[in-house]
């Protein structure tokens, strides 16, 4: 569990945006994840499983980027 206040959870997020980022460069992998989603305005999230559109390439449910 992560606590956070509330006026930080932008800051949060990019926190993790970067990491994620991060992560996927030493993995050589496409900034996406390789997602392969039939529909690419409304992926699946691997995270928690949403099918919506993406809001600013994350989430919308979660908040983990995809694009």
């Amino acid at each position: 569990m992560l606590l956070v206040r509330e006026q930080d959870i932008p800051r949060v997020q990019n926190l993790f945006r970067t990491q994620w980022d991060s992560l996927l460069q030493a993995e050589g992998l496409p900034e996406n994840g390789g997602s392969s989603s039939p529909n690419p305005e409304a992926p699946s999230c691997p995270a928690c499983g949403t099918t919506a559109p993406l809001t600013q390439g994350c989430c919308s449910d979660c908040g983990l980027r995809l694009a």
